[in-house]
């Protein structure tokens, strides 16, 4: 993917996301220093995206925000990108050599959401989930395990089993999310325990070798399993959480 000569000074406009964004912060602070502005870049264009159909906009406001940003994730693919966070993310995935890239995906939850569309209809419901996991959490899985590829010790399929740990990840992710922030939405097809042990389980799945790279996904992970908000105590169980996966140990500790 080409990158334009302004990427540089680009990458230096993607502001790190603060303590305040939760389990995203301490993702960005623990991922490799290689994939660190990949993914910032991430949680900035997830931002913005959804903040175009915050409730300060009319709908035809909205949607001709999310048709710029359609547009310019299309540019994203191309290697022409305009804005300073995907112009981060093109310089990222281009040093890294990711394999193609699904952010457009969030133009459609957006879209989705703006509608006000049900989350009732099951297919629905999977595909809305699934299409935040292709976006952005295989996207930061994706940005750790380039940082490392060269590692000798990595699995032959590791870009299949990145791949299948951010997306499924992702998926009970946002499930989650889901049902502890929209009530309206408490149709899941499980109850916030059992999203909780399928993250668990994608975890533990993920081989040793592969769990230095993943370190910021884990982070993030633990702290949604143990449903921590932003504090002392979640930096905490975020810096554990990281010296395990420094060892190879992909593993979640439930609270006690």
């Amino acid at each position: 993917m080409p990158v334009s000569t302004t990427t540089a000074r680009s990458a230096q406009l993607v502001e790190p996301p603060s303590v305040r964004d939760g389990g995203r912060y301490f993702a960005w602070l623990y991922s490799p220093a290689d994939a660190r502005a990949g993914v910032a870049a991430v949680i900035q264009i997830e931002r913005a995206i959804f903040d175009s159909v915050g409730s300060g906009f009319d709908h035809a406001v909205s949607h001709a925000r999310l048709g710029w940003w359609q547009d310019e994730l299309a540019q994203l693919g191309t290697g022409t990108p305009r804005h300073p966070a995907t112009q981060a993310l093109a310089k990222a995935s281009t040093q890294l050599r990711l394999p193609a890239l699904e952010l457009a995906l969030l133009v459609q939850q957006a879209e989705w959401e703006l509608a006000q569309a049900s989350l009732a209809d099951s297919a629905a419901r999977t595909r809305y989930f699934k299409n935040w996991g292709r976006a952005v959490t295989r996207t930061v899985a994706l940005l750790g395990w380039g940082s490392e590829r060269g590692n000798p010790r990595l699995p032959a399929d590791s870009l299949a089993l990145i791949d299948h740990f951010g997306s499924s990840a992702g998926e009970a992710m946002r499930e989650l999310e889901t049902l502890d922030t929209s009530p309206e939405h408490a149709t899941s097809r499980e109850s916030s325990g059992a999203l909780r042990a399928r993250l668990i389980e994608v975890a533990e799945a993920l081989p040793p070798a592969l769990a230095p790279s993943q370190r910021g996904m884990l982070v993030w992970l633990q702290l949604i399993v143990q449903d921590e908000t932003p504090g002392p105590p979640t930096a905490w169980t975020a810096w554990r959480a990281a010296r395990r996966a420094m060892r190879g140990i992909p593993h979640l500790r439930l609270r006690r």
